[in-house]
């Protein structure tokens, strides 16, 4: 179904009824509902193919090493909280720069280490 066609059936209006100006110039009402239909959400959604709808987002669970899954499985024992924080917090990130810092010290904290948090992460992981 064409826009007009679609206004005409929501608001009952033709969107160039008493307009014989050639071309045709839509009513100002039409104007204005074409503007409510056109959000920035539809624009870009048009832009996108469908190769990048089938791409995934890869969180930083994902991308951690298996070495420390390990650890964070084996710790999850004796610190459930911390533990439940920092996989939460690694399944919603999915790129190490956007860590807080404080989960961060968290990460070293359980995995015994002073290194970048970056080592902690595969960063050759296919993000198809």
């Amino acid at each position: 179904m064409d826009l007009e066609t679609k206004f005409k059936k929501e608001t009952g209006f033709d969107a160039y009824k008493n307009n014989d100006s050639r071309p045709k110039v839509p009513s100002d009402y039409y104007v204005e509902w074409l503007e409510e239909q056109l959000t920035l959400t539809d624009v870009v959604s048009s832009f996108i193919t469908a190769d990048d709808k089938e791409m995934k987002k890869i969180t930083l669970i994902q991308r951690l090493k298996p070495e420390y899954k390990e650890i964070l499985d084996s710790s999850n024992v004796d610190y459930p909280s911390l533990i439940g924080s920092i996989v939460e917090t690694l399944e919603q990130v999915d790129f190490v720069c956007n860590l807080k810092y404080s989960a961060v010290m968290d990460l070293q904290l359980v995995f015994k280490s002073a290194s970048s948090p970056y080592e902690f992460f595969n960063e050759n992981y296919k993000y198809r």
